[in-house]
């Protein structure tokens, strides 16, 4: 089956550990060679303007702001809801990563076929530097060989279909591994898996 995307997001979770890596962040959003996507940022006990600052420009985004005492697992949860409703797809980052320029059209383009998408990841320092490692699977190997005992889709370098990310919710307030559960789940029901060897991401 072959089902176009339309309407895509991207989404990121900001917190004050990665003001540092914002900039950096940004820069590679804006780089990104298909600009057909909304931008999404959870905003965790930071305001807009101090990550805007940050960035060093402004993303125009669709903000979610964290409550008082509202989880980490909590805000994704609003955001994924809002974003499920209103897009067909969303592409996960972590801000504190650079997206190569082929990030966001890469995994646009494997959702056309697949429910469930990642890439290869390369490990970068806090300066950004190669450190002469990649995350990814072993030749030959498919992603649904993996799961449960192994993840290899992380909030950073993953993309959902909405339709199938809205089946794997809600998920309960305490959960720590986010990524993990969902993916989890959306094995469980039988989702349509990918995984691209190629590096689309550096990964602190």
């Amino acid at each position: 089956m072959n089902s176009s995307i339309t309407n895509p997001a991207l989404y990121t979770t900001i917190y004050p550990q990665v003001r540092p890596f914002l900039k950096d962040w940004f820069r590679s959003v804006q780089a990104q060679t298909d600009q057909k996507f909304q931008v999404w940022i959870g905003l965790d006990q930071l305001s807009r303007a101090s990550a805007m600052d940050a960035m060093g420009g402004d993303p125009h985004a669709t903000w979610v702001e964290a409550v008082p005492g509202e989880s980490p697992a909590r805000i994704r949860q609003r955001a994924f809801t809002m974003i499920a409703s209103a897009h067909d797809a969303v592409v996960l980052v972590d801000s504190d990563d650079i997206l190569h320029p082929s990030r966001a059209a890469s995994a646009i383009e494997m959702l056309k076929i697949h429910d469930l998408a990642g890439c290869a990841l390369r490990l970068v320092d806090q300066q950004g530097r190669d450190m002469g490692m990649t995350f990814g699977l072993p030749q030959g190997v498919a992603p649904d060989t993996v799961l449960p005992r192994n993840n290899i889709f992380g909030l950073s370098n993953t993309a959902y279909r909405t339709d199938l990310l809205q089946r794997c919710l809600p998920f309960p307030e305490e959960t720590v591994v986010v990524d993990w559960l969902l993916a989890t789940r959306a094995w469980l029901i039988g989702a349509r898996l990918a995984f691209d060897q190629n590096v689309r991401m550096d990964y602190r």
